[in-house]
């Protein structure tokens, strides 16, 4: 789970100094400040796993956590890596079609 998060963070904050350099610096800026937010926030609530007694996957303890037990935090992690992965998706077709 660390490493999916990793790789997420390390092309968010690649793409988003790509935009900031490249295209809108205020695209780029939000790009970089949310590629920061995200791990950071779910890191900090899979360390409540022990304290909640989840013997699963951290994976299995966020699905847990959103759906079971209904915390909001979970959903606001989900919608920001989504919307992360969707600026990084942007980003890329906007790099190849300047390419083409």
């Amino acid at each position: 789970m660390k490493w999916i998060i990793g790789v997420i963070t390390l092309a968010g904050v690649l793409s988003g100094i790509y935009s900031l350099f490249k295209m809108n610096k205020l695209s780029g800026i939000s790009q970089i400040a949310l590629a920061a937010v995200c791990p950071l926030i779910t890191i900090a609530f899979l360390s409540l796993k022990e304290k909640h007694a989840f013997g699963g996957n951290d994976w299995e303890f966020l699905v847990h956590s959103a759906t079971i037990d209904g915390i909001p935090l979970v959903w606001i992690i989900f919608i920001l890596f989504i919307l992360e992965i969707i600026l990084i998706v942007r980003t890329i077709f906007i790099v190849a079609k300047r390419n083409r």
